[in-house]
């Protein structure tokens, strides 16, 4: 006869317990547990494994987002707006979104809502000068141009330089024609490349490469992909971008540092160390550039937002911006 499985002893340790519970690895267990405690850890966990919602921007350069909507019900796309972003509008019916009219004209680009409200953080007007400075393929870039109703001089930047030519083709199709691509290799040949635009730009947007911890429901897999020493690679080069395009910060400017990232190292200690480091540089209160209703719906501190797939629905971003003495 066979017998029954023995039923294997529940973890006595806190720490495997919670990994158990949430299935999270120990030590991003460990690590979520001693940022954000037992509870919102759980709940934390409990939205990662969920279906990320389809979130798209409307392209305000071409429409709104209720005319946007509209157009969504004439294609027969069942689809609602967001709570948080003026633009967001989640796709709620099953559809290749890239394969819709409204997506070939133009009319909106796929974009979590939190990646929209780095954009609306940055506060940029028409006219100004702005950088984007780790651009990819230009998703935030896009939302920067809307903002700027193509008035004004805005430069994506990255280090890699055939991302910006899915840019290129991304900014035509949203009719978005005030974007300068700029590929900024690491080290000399980089900093020679961005010595013109030292102390010039009014916005600068440093949305540093992260772990990407707080985007693993769109990649289930990346929990056990990842580990605490692969993670631990991504400060020291947070920092060493951050303090790069500071120097593009014009007097009296404003430096974005944003990630997707739920972790202090990449997100609270990089923004402090660029302060204790930088005096010219000082917290800019998040309810002056968002507004003081949207910052308390987003629960804001009076220095930066950290955003929680459990809490907001968005993927976990984190940002804050710092102002430039004039």
């Amino acid at each position: 006869l066979l017998r029954a499985p023995e039923k294997l002893p529940w973890p006595t340790d806190p720490i495997d317990r919670l990994a158990a519970e949430t299935s999270l690895p120990r030590w991003l267990t460990a690590l979520w547990q001693h940022e954000l405690g037992d509870e919102e850890t759980r709940a934390l966990a409990t939205a990662l494994s969920a279906r990320a919602p389809l979130n798209i921007r409307a392209n305000t350069l071409k429409t709104t987002r209720e005319d946007l909507l509209t157009a969504l019900k004439n294609e027969n796309v069942e689809a609602t707006p967001t709570p948080l972003s003026p633009w967001s509008v989640t796709i709620e019916s099953r559809t290749n979104a890239r394969a819709l009219g409204t997506f070939k004209r133009g009319l909106f680009e796929m974009q979590d809502e939190g990646s929209q409200l780095i954009a609306l953080f940055c506060d940029v007007r028409p006219g100004q000068s702005v950088v984007d400075a780790c651009a990819g393929a230009g998703g935030k870039t896009l939302a920067l141009a809307a903002q700027m109703q193509n008035r004004g001089k805005l430069l994506a930047c990255d280090r890699d330089g055939r991302r910006l030519e899915d840019l290129k083709l991304r900014a035509r199709r949203a009719g978005v024609h005030n974007i300068e691509r700029l590929a900024v290799p690491e080290g000399r040949e980089g900093d020679k490349r961005l010595e013109p635009h030292l102390a010039k730009h009014d916005v600068v947007l440093v949305d540093a490469p992260c772990s990407g911890l707080g985007a693993i429901r769109r990649s289930p897999d990346a929990r056990w992909r990842l580990d605490a020493a692969e993670v631990a690679t991504f400060p020291p080069r947070q920092s060493e971008i951050l303090a790069r395009y500071a120097t593009l910060v014009a007097p009296g400017g404003r430096l974005v540092y944003a990630t997707c990232s739920i972790n202090r190292a990449e997100n609270q200690n990089i923004a402090e160390a660029f302060i204790a480091t930088h005096p010219e540089f000082s917290w800019t209160n998040p309810a002056t550039l968002l507004g003081e209703s949207l910052a308390t719906k987003l629960g804001a501190g009076a220095r930066d937002v950290q955003l929680l797939p459990n809490r907001h629905g968005t993927d976990g971003f984190y940002f804050c911006a710092l102002t430039r003495a004039p």
